[in-house]
């Protein structure tokens, strides 16, 4: 937390995982994209995370490469989808976003009504 400079930001001690879920949610993306790996209760660099650790473009490219950090189909439109946002300079528009997975025919569960923005958002965080 202090070294990312997100201690000031977050109450509490900041020394377990389970009460700084910015770094537990760190933690778990750096995990999916195959940088570390938990070995006898220690967090340890993967190859690709040796490799990649003084290589900031390396980097780079392998994380585009593997985003949108998506568990599900519609998670991933709704990522692919907020990242031609952000590309396209547009603020946080969440409109936008539920409107662009309503052309791709995603629904609110149930209702099967047009997505709003909250679950459009909630889909690609």
């Amino acid at each position: 937390m202090t070294e990312l400079g997100w201690a000031e930001d977050w109450y509490g001690k900041n020394s377990r995982e389970d009460v700084t879920l910015p770094v537990l949610e760190l933690r778990e993306s750096a995990q999916r994209f195959g940088l570390v790996r938990k070995y006898r209760g220690q967090l340890v660099p993967t190859k690709i995370g040796r490799t990649l650790a003084d290589d900031p473009a390396g980097l780079w490219w392998h994380l585009a490469g593997v985003l949108p950090d998506a568990r599900s189909e519609p998670q991933r439109h709704a990522g692919v989808l907020y990242l031609i946002i952000v590309a396209a300079g547009v603020a946080e528009n969440d409109a936008m976003l539920a409107e662009g997975m309503t052309i791709l025919g995603w629904t609110e569960r149930g209702t099967y009504q047009r997505l709003g923005p909250t679950a459009a958002f909630g889909a690609a965080r």
